[in-house]
């Protein structure tokens, strides 16, 4: 069986294969996208499809090229070993795996190929139940848009009668 490069290099290493995170998490799926909630550090992630398949496959004991070709077949969308070493990157650096290997050295092109993809995680960090129910309000957004236009009020009283004949007009202007 012919490896890959970055297998290769993962020799001997199969204790660090990547393992999805369990525990304390809230679990959503979204359409195709994954929804997270972290109790332990009260963040919420979002995966994008590709971050998804691949979280949902690390079982500890699924090699990275699998999860790329599985990932690809599942979502339809290209995966090679280079995403799939993004995904997991994130995947680790949010607190989303128990086990996580650390990426390879890889070539400046293959980073700056992999800095080219949009972020896999979304992340925000969400207020402790503590925090929301403190009663301190944040600030004032911004003014929404100006609504409809009431309708017209009732008609004012008349006013004073003016001068009758062009006399007394002229009388008022001299005056």
């Amino acid at each position: 069986m012919r490896r890959s490069g970055i297998e290769s290099k993962m020799r001997g290493m199969t204790a660090a294969l990547p393992r999805a995170r369990r525990d304390d998490l809230v679990i959503h799926p979204a359409l195709d996208e994954l929804l997270i909630y972290d109790t332990r550090s009260h963040q919420a992630h979002c995966l994008n499809p590709v971050a998804a398949a691949i979280w949902q496959a690390c079982d500890g004991q699924t090699a990275l090229s699998v999860l790329a070709a599985r990932t690809s077949e599942t979502t339809g969308l290209p995966c090679d070993e280079h995403i799939a070493w993004q995904a997991i990157e994130e995947l680790r650096a949010r607190g989303l795996l128990e086990n996580a290997p650390i990426a390879p050295a890889m070539s400046r092109r293959t980073l700056l190929q992999a800095a080219l993809v949009a972020p896999f995680v979304t992340s925000i960090l969400a207020p402790a139940a503590a925090s929301a129910q403190s009663g301190v309000q944040g600030p004032q957004g911004p003014q929404g848009p100006q609504g409809p236009q009431g309708p017209q009020g009732p008609q004012g009283p008349q006013g004073p009668q003016g001068p009758q004949n062009p006399q007394d007009l002229q009388d008022v202007r001299s005056a």
